[in-house]
């Protein structure tokens, strides 16, 4: 302990160094918080049963455009291919108004046929999820995404049963959905077909209306994309020859992994940034181990008199060990709140940027690594000084 105190005080008389060093190390540490979003966003599994099953189905043309299912194509789709899979649903997206206290706000809500959240394959939070069944003229029901219930249902347990108005229709809440459930990703609500207002109902019979729509599909065990691709294209093609006013040309469908739909480009742009951030950290380093070189400069009479009074190699490399240990762990500290931050900075300002954001977290490994680095650069800039002084002996310096 008393090493610590003459090294504090050492440091504190010429802080310049001790303090250039330390935010150094702090970017470079903080920097490597991509490899925390590597491992919330692509490395954690989603949270959907067999994720490598589950496809969203678009409809193709000849030049390779693709566009959406409208909901009569869809039921012309499932009333002919649901033999082929082990579940189909349909998703149309709204924003209706939800008063609040402070004035009307948009909600997206997601309007799902029967059997969307078991095509998903996932469990709720709390309550439980849309099963189908519910008709008009009943009371709506919705189920609330985690960011939902902790905003406006003030992330309260007995949150079940309560109701909401949506376009001045209500709506009983009946589950809330885990954090890292997520789809479509804008969903902040769920709620059956049947509970979409007149208007929404007249637009969802159109055959031409394919905004705002998706189409999930999970794929048997023994199947392959390839195979049910083909048994979605027959059916399309089925669909261009009797419906040709809207689906002429429209004779072809494209499938795309759920886990590629939600993913994006993400892996490109984390592995720019994984590069990016070991540059930075290796640029801090050997930053850090300049400063270290030129402060040696400054001391090089000091270790002299030290070896010339008795001091050893040893104890040279224990007192600048124990100065370059303060300052390392100093940069380590400051660089985990970089971190942390960081990271509370992308969910608020990137959810848009990279998905998945609710998973990531400064998790022990990022606090175990900042540890670690610290320690590897405390004994690297105490042994590397200590053996250059000791070597040139005290009678060169003196």
């Amino acid at each position: 302990m008393r090493d610590f105190r003459y090294a504090i005080r050492t440091l504190t008389r010429n802080p310049s160094y001790a303090v250039a060093a330390a935010l150094t190390l702090a970017i470079g540490i903080g920097a490597t918080t991509v490899f925390s979003l590597a491992r919330g966003v692509l490395l954690q599994a989603l949270p959907y049963r067999q994720v490598d099953r589950l496809v969203e189905v678009y409809e193709q043309n000849d030049q390779g455009n693709i566009r959406p299912a409208s909901y009569p194509t869809f039921q012309d789709w499932r009333s002919t291919a649901e033999d082929a899979v082990d579940g189909m649903a349909f998703i149309y997206g709204i924003a209706p108004l939800m008063p609040t206290p402070d004035g009307p706000t948009d909600v997206l809500t997601a309007f799902v046929s029967d059997g969307f959240f078991r095509t998903l394959g996932t469990s709720p939070m709390l309550g439980r999820l849309i099963t189908g069944g519910e008709a008009p003229g009943d009371a709506g029901v919705v189920v609330a995404s985690y960011a939902f219930w902790s905003r406006h249902l003030d992330a309260d347990s007995a949150a079940i049963g309560r109701t909401i108005v949506l376009d001045d229709q209500t709506f009983v809440v009946i589950g809330v959905t885990p954090p890292e459930v997520a789809y479509p990703s804008w969903a902040q609500l769920w709620a059956p077909l049947a509970a979409l207002p007149a208007s929404g109902r007249r637009a969802l019979a159109r055959r031409d209306r394919h905004a705002h729509a998706a189409v999930l599909v999970r794929l048997r065990s023994a199947s392959t994309v390839a195979a049910t691709r083909e048994v979605f294209t027959r059916a399309a093609q089925r669909e261009a020859i009797s419906h040709p006013e809207t689906g002429a040309g429209w004779a072809s469908v494209q499938m795309t992994q759920l886990r590629d739909r939600i993913l994006g480009n993400a892996p490109q742009r984390l592995t720019v940034l994984g590069v990016t951030a070991l540059l930075v950290l290796v640029l801090a380093c050997v930053n850090v181990a300049g400063l270290a070189i030129v402060r040696l400069t400054t001391r090089s009479r000091e270790l002299a008199v030290r070896a010339a009074l008795g001091a050893g190699r040893l104890q040279v490399i224990r007192l600048l060990g124990i100065e370059n240990l303060v300052v390392a762990l100093a940069g380590a500290g400051l660089g985990i709140g970089v971190a942390i931050a960081t990271t509370r900075y992308l969910r608020i300002a990137a959810p848009t940027v990279l998905p998945r954001l609710a998973n990531v977290h400064i998790g022990p490994g990022t606090l175990a690594f900042g540890v670690v680095l610290s320690l590897i650069v405390a004994t690297l800039l105490a042994v590397g000084p200590a053996w250059v002084a000791t070597r040139a002996g005290p009678r060169g310096v003196l």
